[in-house]
């Protein structure tokens, strides 16, 4: 198992040891230990918190059909932001007066680092759906 799985792993409530059995060699499967075992499911991807919908990852183990009707719309993949987060550009023009400067720079720190912020929490999350997926 990859760093990635066991991090996503960590985070079900649900360990796999301690899923339901679906069956043992002596008892087929029934709707009771199929629905237990969909419940445990379920609840292990809605622990793991997503950006697009409070749904977590449930969309992982239900029909696109199913999940569009729990959430009122489609599940959204999180997309690679790239390798490094933006540049925040702002210009500070030869005109531009002490006071002014001091605005735009504390604005410009703000901006970095919440671009920063966001781009480091874009990408855990596009990182963790297919390590979620692997193990689901």
């Amino acid at each position: 198992m990859n760093n990635s799985t066991e991090n996503a792993l960590a985070l079900f409530p649900h360990q796999p040891n301690e899923m339901p059995r679906l069956s043992t060699e002596t008892e087929p499967p029934t709707f009771t230990t199929i629905k237990n075992f969909q419940q445990k499911l379920d609840a292990n991807m809605m622990a793991i918190d997503s950006t697009t919908t409070n749904l977590g990852h449930l969309a992982i183990v239900t029909t696109d059909e199913e999940f569009d009707t729990m959430n009122g719309g489609p599940y959204i993949v999180s997309t690679d932001p790239g390798p490094t987060a933006p540049n925040p550009v702002v210009s500070i023009t030869p005109t531009t007066n002490n006071d002014q400067a001091q605005a735009i720079f504390g604005a410009l720190l703000f901006t970095a680092v919440e671009t920063i912020r966001l781009f480091n929490q874009q990408k855990q999350e596009y990182n963790l759906y297919p390590a979620v997926k692997k193990v689901a």
